[in-house]
């Protein structure tokens, strides 16, 4: 696991507006990314959208990103992920689909200071431990 590259990913997902972290949008098609900064990468929703979208983007340092496949095998490479944390990461499983546009950016980033941590994905935990804090 790529520690310091984990924690990009989680500090520019901290750092963004609501509107350009969404788990539940992703596009599998051909898609090139423009990156000034972090903050300004583009999709065509106007977000790069989930974890595996950010990570996939911040994975070249040019800038320019085309992806014409897997991007989920891009971002799993980058942050030198296990296959199983991988999909656990990128496909939350153990929230229902349709709760996907609930996921907030800073349930995003429990996940991965918790992997950071433990080594593992936990959505569950990082999930509850949200509501235990209020």
């Amino acid at each position: 696991m790529n520690r310091e590259n984990i924690k990009k990913v989680r500090d520019v997902i901290a750092a963004l507006p609501a509107a350009r972290f969404a788990m539940d949008e992703w596009s599998w098609n051909q898609v090139t990314f423009r990156r000034a900064t972090a903050r300004e990468m583009l999709h065509g929703c106007g977000t790069v959208g989930c974890i595996a979208g950010w990570a996939t983007a911040l994975a070249d340092p040019s800038g320019e990103w085309r992806i014409d496949g897997d991007a989920a095998a891009v971002a799993e490479e980058w942050l030198e992920l296990d296959s199983e944390n991988a999909d656990a990461l990128f496909t939350p499983r153990t929230i229902r689909a349709d709760d996907w546009t609930n996921i907030t950016r800073a349930h995003a980033v429990r996940v991965l200071d918790h992997l950071l941590e433990t080594g593992e994905v936990d959505w569950k935990s990082t999930r509850r431990a949200k509501a235990s804090a209020k």
